[in-house]
């Protein structure tokens, strides 16, 4: 009886149910942010340039401040200065602790200035005082991530190839070709001839330590590259030199609310060898710029003019917001600035030093916090009754 009723009751019960089957809903995709201007420029150094600029964002797996970027530009100024390039930035390329940076590029330039040896040396803004060059360029940087933010530490290395072309594009001699030679009845001739033509294949390594809060528009932390460059005819360089570089660069917030923001960059470097003058006028590490002067270091000074092989240069900015603004779903800003860039450029430790000094104020905006366009101001006491004036992306560190 008592098995009988047992019976009925499993009968009475409803089948268990099969289990549900796992479904892992699908991969959330990438979104892409675009970002396009005409870049209608102003240079004290270049002239009026009119060209155009785009970045396109892919954005995925919340990768900060984005997970890969394609820029490209097209650009030619009154001075006939051309600036053209494509450049690529992968963040955590095939899913590894990568990062890779490529770009091919044109600049050319009708009228670099080029001073005597001596930094302490008279340079007027003249013809005389001036080169001309075309430099095809093509790139690549890789950098692994040994530990990852908040205190992030990666190992870099990188190769550029730079060909030097004495002259111009144009046809100013009236011959029917471009005058690839270099400025006639020049200072730079007279020590250079032939224009110090040939390919600079320069293998660059270091290690960043990266505490920033946010890449393109920092409110705190560090950025800190210590590199070691150099080219030789073992890797194809017609010129043999080595170099050094420390740049660190601090952010502080004044203010808790952040909007108040001082931001300040240390560049040591040094080149030792037979370096042509247009790499004694950039100063290497992760990032390589024109320096001493220019739009990004020595601001109020005209560019590059201090090319010496031992520079020592700090850059002090305040950054205000003066307003903040959603627009289209995207945040716009306007902050304003005052700096003050100041350096040493030393030629030999045997003759006199060259202390360069600039200040200014600035208008920058910012869209979506990523990308940035920047007007700045300056004056120098090396350049007097010169003000110089630069629209340029990016902050300049």
């Amino acid at each position: 009886m008592l098995a009988s009723l047992i019976a009925l009751a499993l009968a009475a019960q409803p089948p268990t149910p099969a289990p549900l089957p796992v479904v892992t809903p699908p991969e959330a995709p990438g979104t892409w942010d675009v970002a396009a201007v005409p870049r209608f420029t102003l240079s004290s150094d270049d002239g009026v340039g009119l060209g155009a600029r785009g970045v396109a964002y892919w954005n995925r797996f919340g990768q900060r401040p984005y997970k890969t970027a394609l820029s490209m530009q097209a650009w030619v100024t009154t001075r006939l200065v051309q600036h053209h390039y494509l450049h690529l930035d992968a963040i955590d390329a095939f899913n590894l602790p990568l990062r890779l940076e490529g770009d091919m590029q044109l600049y050319a330039t009708q009228r670099q200035p080029s001073c005597d040896d001596d930094p302490t040396a008279a340079c007027p803004d003249d013809v005389a005082h001036s080169l001309r060059s075309i430099e095809p360029a093509a790139a690549g940087l890789v950098r692994w991530r040994l530990h990852d933010a908040p205190h992030k530490l990666e190992a870099f290395a990188g190769t550029r190839a730079t060909w030097y072309l004495p002259g111009s594009l144009l046809d100013e001699d009236g011959d029917g070709a471009p005058d690839l030679t270099p400025t006639p009845d020049t200072v730079y001739t007279a020590r250079h001839p032939s224009g110090e033509p040939g390919l600079a294949h320069v293998l660059t390594a270091g290690v960043v330590f990266d505490s920033r809060d946010h890449e393109p528009a920092p409110h705190r932390g560090l950025f800190i590259d210590v590199a070691v460059r150099g080219a030789a005819p073992w890797w194809g360089s017609a010129f043999t030199f080595v170099g050094a570089t420390l740049t660190a660069r601090g952010y502080t917030p004044l203010v808790e609310s952040r909007g108040l923001v001082l931001a300040e960059r240390l560049i040591v470097d040094a080149v030792l060898g037979d370096a042509p003058l247009r790499e004694r006028q950039r100063v290497g590490g992760l990032i390589e710029l024109p320096a001493l002067g220019g739009q990004e270091v020595g601001r109020g000074v005209r560019l590059a003019r201090y090319a010496t092989p031992v520079k020592l240069i700090t850059q002090h900015e305040l950054r205000v917001d003066l307003a903040r603004a959603e627009l289209w779903g995207k945040e716009l800003g306007l902050v304003a600035v005052g700096f003050v860039d100041a350096g040493v450029a030393l030629a030999r430790l045997d003759r006199e030093a060259a202390l360069v000094l600039g200040a200014g104020t600035g208008l920058r905006v910012e869209w979506n916090h990523t990308f940035v366009m920047r007007l700045d101001v300056a004056l120098s006491p090396l350049e007097p009754g010169r003000v110089a004036a630069y629209s340029a992306p990016g902050h300049p560190f």
